[in-house]
């Protein structure tokens, strides 16, 4: 019988076999010269003692592979808990993109995300240089902004989709509902007339802007305007008492928006249509 290789995963537990078999094998031979030398006599001493070490051998054996055993699943264990560790040490791959929105025959903007395992975030726009004015909703899930020279404000979402928000006429409420056109309001005033601007989203959802609308005269108010984020239930809100842009500053605890303008503070109440000075 060759002795096994020392690389081979075995042998350990070959030569603890071949052990115990050349242990078994002097006790043997010893029992043998004992048997010849006192008789039969000593044959039920002799059984018990044979008995005693096969069950040693068992135990001995039993042990050794136990231990194989509890040393394998740790290594498996151990295994297991690389391979989790090194899929938790994986970083988030993010990617970043960017939506071109044409938002007239001649001017695109791009509208910026970045990507990853859990979805579409949007990030800003582009061209940022202070001449459009936008707002990006608290989940990162669409962007408005303004076409100043235009007088639009659009809406995009996380997946690309655009949409003007503005309609391009304005209809009298009452007498006989006379319809205004905002190309022509705009060449009237020279372009010096606020169409629609500024859009800021609210907690619901909802977008106000500002606008000269819906008075022509020389006198140029801003008002608050609102709208839902399909165009839907365009609305005036009221008056802001200003003759240039507002500036919006946060929200209160019950919803409305807080606008600022010449050093006063407000609140705006959307549903109530009216706007309240506040400390």
């Amino acid at each position: 019988m060759g002795k096994p290789s020392i690389f081979s995963s075995d042998y350990k537990k070959i030569m603890h076999r071949r052990k115990i078999v050349f242990r078994v094998s002097i006790v043997l031979v010893a029992l043998a010269v004992v048997l010849l030398m006192y008789g039969k006599s000593t044959i039920p001493n002799l059984k018990k003692l044979a008995g005693n070490i096969k069950m040693y051998s068992k135990i001995d054996a039993g042990k050794y592979n136990d231990s194989n055993a509890v040393n394998d699943k740790k290594d498996v264990k151990g295994k297991d808990a690389k391979n989790d560790a090194a899929d938790k040490v994986s970083p988030d791959k993010k990617e970043s993109g960017k939506y071109q929105i044409k938002i007239s025959d001649a001017e695109t903007v791009a509208v910026t995300y970045e990507k990853d395992e859990k979805g579409i975030k949007i990030t800003g726009i582009e061209p940022d240089d202070g001449n459009i004015s936008f707002d990006i909703k608290d989940d990162m899930q669409a962007i408005t902004f303004d076409n100043p020279k235009a007088g639009d404000i659009w809406i995009v979402d996380a997946n690309g989709n655009s949409k003007k928000l503005n309609p391009d006429f304005y209809k009298m409420s009452g007498g006989t509902r006379q319809v205004f056109y905002k190309n022509e309001i705009m060449k009237r005033y020279n372009n010096d007339y606020v169409w629609a601007a500024k859009p800021k989203f609210l907690k619901d959802g909802r977008i106000v802007y500002q606008s000269n609308l819906p008075w022509f005269k020389d006198v140029k108010y801003i008002y608050i305007w609102v709208v839902d984020m399909d165009g839907q239930n365009n609305n005036m809100v009221a008056n802001t008492n200003s003759t240039n842009a507002v500036s919006y500053g946060g929200f209160l605890n019950d919803g409305r928006l807080i606008i600022e303008h010449s050093g006063a503070k407000y609140a705006v109440n959307v549903d109530k249509k009216k706007i309240e000075a506040i400390d």
